[in-house]
């Protein structure tokens, strides 16, 4: 705001010293250059807003195929791991039976299979 008064202020000493020192009013002549001054200055903040909006909607948009992406993922992850756990139920229940089972007289198998198992997790 400061560098638009100084430059309307300038334009008006130019004006002045431009007519001999002689003060002419000419008020719709110097209305008129004050205008497209401040039109020059707003088409370039016009122009600045609109690059600030297109940048803030670009990185909407990244932020949005990011945040779809994670869910994605987490909804898979979340699949996995579902599936996973029901997985390894079977395989705890499974060595459970075999260690009760009358059948398995080596228990050192079931501690095998036991350690096996534990060791992956």
């Amino acid at each position: 705001m400061n560098k638009k008064i100084a430059i309307m202020i300038f334009v008006l000493i130019v004006l002045l010293i431009s007519s001999n020192g002689v003060w002419i009013y000419n008020s719709e002549r110097l209305k008129r250059k004050i205008a497209k001054i401040q039109l020059s200055y707003a088409q370039e903040d016009l122009k600045r807003e609109k690059e600030y909006v297109g940048k803030l909607e670009y990185q909407r948009e990244l932020t949005k195929s990011s945040i779809e992406t994670v869910v994605q993922e987490t909804n898979f992850y979340m699949k996995l791991n579902e599936q996973l756990q029901g997985e390894y139920d079977v395989l705890q229940k499974d060595m459970d039976a075999l260690l009760k089972s009358d059948e398995c007289s080596n228990r050192n198998i079931a501690d095998d299979v036991r350690r096996r198992l534990f060791s992956t997790n």
